[in-house]
């Protein structure tokens, strides 16, 4: 019975006696290691290069000397000229009063090429993610989605938010990020959770009691469960839009409210004037805009020159940067 169990098993199988000789070996341990049953009969295991060059002759010993079993796992190149990794278990045992060893192995090939691909993958992604300029942070929902464990976060957004990523990983949100609900974006973060579609929270000004700054977050869900933001600080460009709102004010209040008459030209065309110029021409914004002073001006000047000459003469040094006084008859 226990020669046909040993005989039909998918594991390897194959016994020594306290020499190190080879005294049984079953098809699948042939068949896993490229050789035969009595190719492997014939073997010696304190004489198996294979063994001494991967360490499995030290774990052997061990077991027997111990007398207590040993697990190894191991990738080799058998004597018969296969790559295989190996899942084994030594087990020391009695026979007719004599110390044997039995070695009880299965191939875990596709196994390790797929933690040995996980791990390539896992390196790209680590690169990917402390590499790109984009802050990013990755969540994990907790008491059904009422808050969420911040597991990860990359170099850039420590950079954004000016924190170590040591001091902030396995905590809550709305414990590092105390603003982060009237911020709007937990809302956010609980939707995406709850219908896996992703959002994108618009640019919005964040603060609490330690930074402040206008972000920009795309939330998505992956298929863990995890959500992610990914997001932008835009703090710069938005502080230099509101500069440019409030200078674009001063500057309309000046033009609208100064005491002259301002025309501005793109060329030889009026393209805007204050509201001074309609008083003074008693005329709307439509009949100026789009005209050249060609087109307002007398057949002849006092001086003698016609009108198409007077015109291109005083805005030639404007032209050039050069201011070009004009004085109306």
């Amino acid at each position: 019975m226990s020669d046909l169990i040993v005989g039909n098993s998918p594991l390897g199988i194959t016994a020594y006696a306290s020499s190190g000789q080879c005294v049984l070996a079953n098809q699948a341990a042939a068949r896993l290691v490229g050789g035969t049953e009595d190719q492997l009969l014939s073997q010696n295991f304190r004489q198996i290069r294979s063994w001494q060059d991967t360490g499995l002759t030290d774990w052997a010993e061990k077991a027997l000397s111990l007398d207590t079993e040993q697990t190894a796992e191991i990738t080799l190149t058998t004597t018969f000229n296969k790559q295989v990794s190996l899942r084994c278990r030594f087990v020391p045992f009695q026979f007719q009063n004599e110390g044997h060893l039995m070695l009880i192995y299965e191939d875990i090939s596709v196994q390790k090429q797929a933690e040995t691909a996980l791990m390539a993958s896992e390196a790209r992604f680590k690169g990917l993610f402390n590499s790109i300029s984009n802050g990013v942070a990755v969540y994990s929902a907790v008491d059904d989605g009422q808050d969420f464990f911040l597991i990860d976060f990359n170099s850039a957004a420590e950079e954004i938010e000016n924190v170590k990523r040591a001091h902030i990983v396995g905590r809550r949100v709305t414990e590092v990020f105390p603003g982060v609900r009237d911020f709007g974006l937990l809302e956010v973060f609980q939707r995406v959770w709850r219908t896996g579609k992703p959002e994108q929270h618009t640019i919005s000004l964040y603060q609490d009691k330690r930074i402040t700054g206008w972000r920009e977050n795309h939330v998505y869900k992956l298929p863990s469960g995890e959500v992610v933001a990914v997001y932008d600080d835009v703090t710069e460009g938005k502080q230099a839009e509101e500069a440019l709102v409030k200078s674009e004010q001063r500057y309309r209040a000046l033009f609208e409210n100064a005491s002259d008459g301002i025309f501005l030209m793109q060329g030889i065309e009026f393209i805007d004037c204050n509201s001074r110029v309609l008083e003074m021409f008693a005329c709307t914004r439509d009949q100026i805009i789009g005209t050249t002073p060609l087109e307002s001006s007398p057949p002849s000047h006092p001086d003698g020159r016609n009108a198409p000459v007077k015109p291109q003469t005083l805005l030639e040094p404007a032209s050039d940067g050069r201011p070009s006084p004009l004085q109306c008859p």
